[in-house]
């Protein structure tokens, strides 16, 4: 099987000392802390023993890679990775890479042409993960909407969940269900399939760790800013939502008045992502 590079901590050592000493044992590459952006928690239990990967992208680096350790080393695209060539505690990570950093959340819009017209502009300037909301619609257009979603996303190479219900997702193929905050507390099972994305908003602790229960591929916290739809809700702010984002496991998008600038910041507050409907729709 593959493995990604990495090892265990030395007694005294900080994770990124780690990170950078394995990385240039097993690699021969060199790589600055301001390069690396903490991606997952990961935990599994083997039975015998249980495990923690404290897992890293790392966005550049100086070298070239190869095996020093006599192992082999490649290149492969993210959505060509096969969980199942990896150890049973690495295939989170597989799941967790193929998540892209920017989701768009689909809103108003005038009809079925304006909807596939701001879908296409989103797709095109780099949204790969599509959360369909469209609750202003009547019935026959949203399912003519959500087809041309499924249509467009899968021209693109995108994601597509369905902010709705199961049989919706059936319906299309989609690639997920997202709940909101009061769908994800009356929830007492996942709602699909393992082999289906599962994702929720979520405002507070509590939400979080019903999420993280149930099994959520990802969640969205928010409002990290305040928004010009809500602009009486209270904002998490970046402080409060790294606090909250580094106390579970689960990958963490940010939302709410936030950009494609945003992104950096989200980074460095522990998001995977960030998901918006102003800034992309």
């Amino acid at each position: 099987m593959w493995e990604f590079p990495g090892g265990k901590l030395e007694a005294g050592e900080s994770v990124l000392t780690a990170l950078q000493r394995e990385l240039r044992e097993e690699l021969g590459i060199r790589i600055q802390k301001s390069a690396c952006v903490p991606l997952k928690k990961i935990r599994h239990h083997y039975g015998d023993k249980a495990v923690l990967l404290d897992t890293w992208r790392v966005d550049s680096f100086q070298g070239d890679p190869r095996g020093l350790e006599d192992q082999p080393v490649v290149w492969a695209p993210v959505q060509q990775l096969s969980a199942d060539s990896f150890p049973a505690a690495n295939r989170e990570i597989v799941k967790l890479l193929k998540l892209p950093p920017r989701m768009v959340i689909t809103g108003e819009c005038a009809g079925r042409e304006e909807f596939c017209r701001r879908l296409e502009s989103a797709l095109a300037s780099g949204c790969k993960l599509v959360q369909f909301h469209q609750p202003g619609l009547a019935a026959d257009d949203t399912r003519y909407c959500l087809d041309d979603a499924m249509a467009l996303c899968r021209q693109r190479g995108a994601l597509l969940l369905v902010n709705g219900t199961p049989d919706m997702i059936s319906r299309v193929s989609a690639d997920g269900l997202h709940v909101d905050a009061l769908g994800l507390m009356q929830l007492d099972h996942r709602p699909v399939t393992s082999s289906q994305l599962f994702s929720a908003t979520c405002h507070n602790e509590a939400e979080l760790a019903r999420a993280e229960s149930l099994g959520a591929d990802f969640v969205v916290l928010a409002p990290v800013k305040v928004t010009t739809g809500h602009p009486e809700t209270p904002v998490l702010g970046w402080g409060r939502f790294r606090q909250l984002s580094l106390q579970f496991s689960i990958p963490v998008y940010a939302q709410g008045g936030l950009t494609e600038s945003d992104l950096a910041d989200a980074y460095r507050a522990g998001a995977h992502g960030i998901a918006a409907h102003g800034a992309f729709w």
